[in-house]
């Protein structure tokens, strides 16, 4: 069953509640350093994201679970959208010593505390390269004041209507796209990419078509036309740029194929909500 983003945060929100104040009585505040697995965090437990990586171990497990299946030792991988690290850090386990991770975040916020998770866990900084960049169509593009970095559990005014987002500011960050940077750091190849942009998938894409036609790497992204609808675009304009280096669309847990429609395909999606999907010219598994 797939739940709309709002949902998820109001779900989360009641789990929430309780263990702050369990917290608070014992003399703890919402932040927290703990291990999951053989990754350790630093969390701030009033966001989404952390939250769940501090109740389940990480986020978004499926995709998580996907991840582990298509990675293998000695990949390139690039998390774009990579936010605090809640992919990044596992995707770096997974690539082994002789791979590597290019994490692109924009926001302030989130590349901040993206660096402290990397810091945190010295045997996987070897092997991840964090960007503080907004990948785009083009180098001259306009770099947003401000992007979604931040889904706070409990409500406040200025957040995202639909998804509950929270913009962050993006001082510090350049614009970039994905075939410049890699020319310029003479990536020899790319095997996966891992996108969470929120509506800015069409402006990445544009700016990564000689990656796409050079590498074909398969793709795990977010799927959510809504947001796209609010950048200006559409799911149609993004696929086409997919369609002409053969990729197919599939599910993310089953690795069943999913129809190229964007009618079609968004029906599979709650109102408000996302799915995540994997982009690939073969069956994924």
């Amino acid at each position: 069953m797939f739940l709309s983003t709002k949902t998820k945060i109001r779900l989360a929100s009641m789990v929430q509640r309780p263990i702050l104040q369990c917290r608070k009585l014992f003399g703890h505040d919402h932040t927290v350093c703990c291990d999951r697995g053989a990754i350790t965090w630093g969390l701030d437990l009033r966001e989404g994201i952390d939250f769940s990586i501090f109740l389940f171990g990480n986020f978004e497990p499926s995709t998580t679970k996907a991840l582990k299946s298509l990675i293998r030792k000695g990949d390139c991988v690039i998390d774009i959208g990579a936010n605090i690290g809640a992919h990044t850090m596992s995707m770096a386990a997974y690539v082994g010593n002789t791979g590597r991770v290019i994490a692109f975040e924009p926001t302030h916020y989130a590349y901040t505390k993206l660096m402290n998770n990397i810091s945190l866990n010295s045997e996987l900084a070897a092997h991840i390269t964090p960007v503080q960049c907004m990948l785009s169509d083009r180098l001259d593009a306009d770099l947003s004041a401000s992007i979604c970095s931040s889904w706070p559990l409990q409500s406040e005014t200025g957040l995202h209507t639909v998804h509950g987002g929270r913009e962050m500011s993006t001082d510090g960050a350049q614009v970039i796209t994905l075939d410049d940077y890699l020319e310029t750091h003479n990536i020899a190849h790319v095997d996966l990419i891992k996108m969470d942009v929120d509506g800015y998938e069409t402006d990445v894409l544009k700016g990564s078509q000689n990656t796409l036609r050079q590498h074909t790497p398969t793709i795990v992204m977010e799927y959510a036309p809504y947001v796209l609808e609010e950048r200006g675009t559409s799911a149609d304009e993004m696929l086409e740029l997919l369609k002409p280096h053969g990729y197919s669309i599939f599910d993310e847990k089953t690795g069943q194929p999913l129809p190229w429609s964007s009618d079609a395909l968004s029906a599979l999606v709650p109102e408000g909500g996302s799915r995540n999907i994997i982009m690939s010219i073969e069956a994924p598994f």
